[in-house]
């Protein structure tokens, strides 16, 4: 063990050894602050990336929807001119519907790319049960190709909401698709949909509600349905649910979905009504 008087000679380094170990804890930190800087710039790459492919999917998932609308209610026309007699005004209702869904394609695209900027929901005062029974009447050719009987439950009558009725809509087609889809699978027993709407409370908060008798979800799975590229259906973007929350959140309100018995699931909307609001980035 070193005396006292020895301690300082052990203690000192060499001043050449001193200023290489500093150069070398110098280069250490450059390389690792480069490293830092590379990585947060591939961070960002993929970021935005991401944002565009989430963006793009986003606009093919909702530009989808119109499209098959069309396509259905396009065949529904062809085949009411096949008949003999033909039946014009079935084939007339059929292109008036297209005419009508093309024409909200464009609105949709405009909706998402509202939902992507700063500038949020567009809102405007509109009856919502008018809103709703619209949504009905566009998907009125798929409902009745996979038999499904239709409960109007709508009871707000001419009450006027403050939203952004095109966003609002893309939510209400979103769930009633997803209701078909639940209950194609659906042989011992009828397939019903019902599309409800009421005032939950003195305040003016609106509850707008579709519920399916389809196979329904299990709790865990219930639990991320409104998560981002989770689908419970084969082949799914995983988009739909995280689009709906993505516009009800921005409107204020808030979206979720509830289990039904014995079959089915249910999904609620609740939004603040009666005032203006001032809509939130989405």
């Amino acid at each position: 063990m070193p005396s006292p008087m020895d301690i300082p000679a052990v203690l000192t380094l060499d001043n050449e050894q001193l200023y290489r170990r500093l150069q070398e804890e110098k280069a250490r930190r450059l390389q690792a602050e480069q490293a830092l800087q590379h990585a947060t710039e591939e961070l960002a790459r993929l970021a935005r990336i991401t944002s565009m492919g989430e963006f793009a999917a986003s606009i093919a998932h909702e530009v989808n929807q119109p499209l098959a609308a069309m396509v259905l209610h396009a065949e529904v026309g062809f085949n009411a001119l096949r008949q003999d007699p033909p039946q014009t005004e079935q084939a007339r209702d059929a292109l008036k519907l297209i005419m009508h869904i093309g024409a909200s394609a464009g609105d949709v695209i405009r909706s998402i790319r509202g939902m992507s900027s700063k500038t949020g929901p567009v809102p405007t005062w509109f009856a919502v049960d008018e809103a709703l029974r619209e949504v009905l009447r566009l998907l009125r050719a798929e409902l009745h190709k996979h038999g499904i009987d239709v409960r109007d439950g709508l009871a707000l009558g001419e009450h006027q909401l403050y939203a952004d009725r095109v966003q609002l809509q893309q939510v209400m087609m979103n769930l009633v698709l997803n209701a078909i889809e639940a209950m194609k699978d659906v042989h011992d027993r009828p397939r019903k949909l019902e599309l409800s709407s009421a005032l939950a409370d003195i305040s003016g908060t609106l509850r707008i509600s579709v519920e399916d008798n389809g196979v329904g979800v299990s709790a865990k799975l219930a639990e991320r349905l409104f998560d981002p590229l989770f689908s419970t259906k084969p082949g799914g973007t995983g988009l739909g649910l995280s689009i709906c929350r993505t516009i009800i959140h921005a409107h204020g309100g808030r979206i979720w979905s509830t289990s039904r018995q014995p079959h089915g699931t249910a999904f609620h909307i609740s939004l603040k009504g009666n005032t203006p609001w001032t809509p939130s980035p989405s």
